[in-house]
């Protein structure tokens, strides 16, 4: 009865992570927020803050290609001293609006880089998130600390 009642415990605890009332509460100061640049990327510049994100085509750009709004579901520590965010957002303005999207991104212990697996989803939900961040994944980004 016990493994019963914990199991049930657990599947409560799980499905609310993310997307009720329990999210993560940010900090002005996060880590994660900043601009982030990567000439090699496709959209070569980003810039994320509390509430949201801005994507431009070029690092040096002034008018973004895309605006979402965004939140963090949940943010944890590793071992090496990373700090791992799941971040869940809304394509508000620019190409693809209306699209909703969960991602799972890393800061090294630096602060000075930031890698990230984002996903297309239909509807929010803690299982939508991607389970790994792999540079051989096609939706794989990787950007490093602008100085501001």
């Amino acid at each position: 009865m016990k493994k019963v009642c914990l199991s049930i415990t657990v599947l409560i605890l799980l499905t609310g992570i993310g997307f009720g009332k329990d999210n993560y509460v940010a900090k002005v100061d996060e880590e994660i927020y900043g601009t982030w640049t990567n000439p090699k990327m496709q959209m070569q510049k980003n810039v994320s803050y509390m509430g949201g994100s801005k994507d431009f085509f070029l690092a040096d750009g002034t008018e973004p290609f895309t605006e979402s709004k965004a939140e963090l579901a949940n943010k944890w520590t590793d071992a090496d001293g990373n700090v791992w965010y799941q971040r869940y957002g809304t394509i508000i303005a620019g190409a693809y609006r209306g699209t909703k999207w969960q991602s799972l991104e890393r800061i090294s212990k630096s602060g000075s880089v930031r890698e990230w697996v984002s996903k297309v989803v239909t509807s929010f939900a803690p299982e939508n998130y991607p389970q790994a961040i792999d540079p051989k994944d096609r939706n794989y980004q990787i950007y490093y600390k602008a100085e501001n």
